[in-house]
């Protein structure tokens, strides 16, 4: 997976985040797996997941901080 698919998958997730906030409804991401009555903590997870991937593919080996902007 490129950068350039890893950075569209995390702006797919954001994107379906703020989906389930504004209207509460279940959503489907990519094709890839549905999220139902607001369970963001899925998709939480799955945005941590590619921010890490994005953190490596640009190089950076250490720990990654809590990202607490949520």
């Amino acid at each position: 997976m490129t950068l350039v698919q890893l950075k569209a998958d995390l702006a797919a997730v954001e994107a379906k985040m703020r989906e389930i906030v504004q209207t509460g409804q279940e959503v489907t991401i990519n094709g890839a797996f549905t999220v139902k009555n607001t369970e963001l903590g899925v998709l939480e997870r799955e945005a941590s997941r590619l921010r890490r991937r994005i953190y490596r593919y640009n190089g950076y080996s250490g720990r990654t901080a809590p990202d607490f902007s949520g």
